[in-house]
Order: C-alpha cells, then structure tokens, then sequence
C-alpha cells in the first residue's frame, strides 16, 4: 500500500522573463493560427459588397496577390497578437509579485 504525502507550497514570486517567454511564444502561436484561417477565409470572400455597405456589388477577381497578403497579413496579425499578449503577461506578472509580497502567495497543495 503507497501511502502520499501531501506537501503545501506557497507561490511567492513568478519570474517575469519566464513568464515573458511563455506568452510571447504561445501567443505567437495562437495568433499565427488564427492569423491563417481568417487571413484564408477574408481572401475567399466572393462578394465582399453585400455585407458592406459602399462597397462594389461586383464579384472582385481571384489573383494570387490577395491570397498571398492574406497569409502575409495572419503572419503579422499573430507575432503582434504574441507580443501583446506577452506585455499583458508580464504586466499581470509583475502585479502577481507586488500583491504576493503583501498577502504571501497563492497556497498550492501537492502530493
């Protein structure tokens, strides 16, 4: 019979450039994904006219061009949405540490 221990621990204090690096490169990976599958849905909208207004009810010709700004464009969409979310991150990190300096932490229990 294997008997746990339970430990408890006290999350003190987080490591900004760490918690910098995760969000920044999980960001970037979010946001590249999403990035692609809007930037490839809005390039393969026939008519973009009949859902806004002034613009021409024409159907706009396929060319290569938008397809490629369409990706171009989740590529950019995603290394700015990584790089947000890593300054949000790091703010939340930093206010973390400033409130776990008064209050002593988050209590996790492990076993």
């Amino acid at each position: 019979m294997e008997v746990c221990k339970t430990v408890k621990y006290s999350v003190r204090k987080v490591g900004l450039w760490s918690v910098f690096k995760f969000f920044l490169v999980y960001g970037i990976l979010i946001g590249v994904i999403i990035g692609l599958i809007t930037g490839f849905y809005l390039t393969t909208l026939p008519f973009p006219g009949k859902w806004i207004p002034g613009f021409p009810a024409t159907p706009i010709p396929p060319k290569p061009i938008w397809a490629g700004l369409g990706i171009l464009g989740g590529v950019v969409f995603g290394v700015f949405y990584g790089v947000t979310a890593a300054i949000f991150a790091l703010i939340g990190a930093i206010l973390y540490n400033l409130i776990a300096k008064l209050t002593g932490g988050i209590e996790v229990e492990l076993e």
